[in-house]
């Protein structure tokens, strides 16, 4: 019986990174993994990185924080700014933790030491990056549609669509505030919701 094969997985890969060894040998333990098919474009330097990725269109950056024209978080954090939709996991030759911390706090979705993460292992700290970002961008969206609703919309005002909207929220694990409360009603119906934080006139008044 033929073995079925499943069609790998494209990731665009951008490495900002100014070791021509160590690019060299990313390359050939990504390309070694099996179930993803990962592109690899490589740059030297934070200026080419920002000038590449107006032109082409990545999933996934992996930044060196030691670059010739950039050093420290401040290279994340110009990334970030420019591109906050593509996921960016952090390169170091040192394990620092306080600064693995800081590194996720200001926007990267991991932080890997060279050398210690080569093939099947590195592709699954990527692929895990880029299913983090996508959360974070579906939570994004959803915080949009959120400050589009009011409780004075007859839309909204069923416990039936609040209890749908709730259900959608925690299975992302956000959390969840309510606005204009403003009514006897509508503080009874958020207890009733079991929803813990808001925001109103009613919901810091004495009872």
């Amino acid at each position: 019986m033929q073995e079925q094969r499943h069609p790998m997985s494209q990731v665009r890969v951008l490495l900002v990174d100014d070791d021509p060894d160590f690019a060299r040998i990313f390359q050939i333990s990504l390309r070694a993994e099996k179930r993803f098919l990962f592109e690899i474009a490589t740059v030297t330097t934070l200026q080419s990185a920002l000038q590449t990725l107006q032109e082409k269109n990545f999933q996934l950056i992996l930044l060196d924080l030691g670059l010739p024209d950039s050093q420290g978080l401040g290279t994340l954090e110009k990334i970030v700014s420019a591109h906050p939709e593509i996921a960016c996991v952090i390169l170091s030759g040192t394990d620092d933790e306080a600064l693995s911390l800081e590194a996720v706090k200001k926007g990267a979705q991991d932080y890997v030491v060279k050398g210690e993460a080569r093939g099947e292992m590195l592709a699954r700290i990527l692929s895990y990056a880029l299913e983090r970002n996508l959360q974070k961008q579906k939570i994004e969206e959803l915080n949009e549609h959120l400050e589009k609703l009011s409780f004075l919309d007859p839309l909204t005002q069923t416990p039936q669509f609040l209890q749908l909207l709730l259900a959608v929220l925690k299975s992302l694990n956000s959390r969840i505030i309510a606005e204009g409360i403003e009514t006897r009603e509508d503080l009874e119906t958020l207890k009733e919701l079991g929803i813990p934080y808001g925001q109103g006139f009613l919901w810091g008044q004495p009872g």
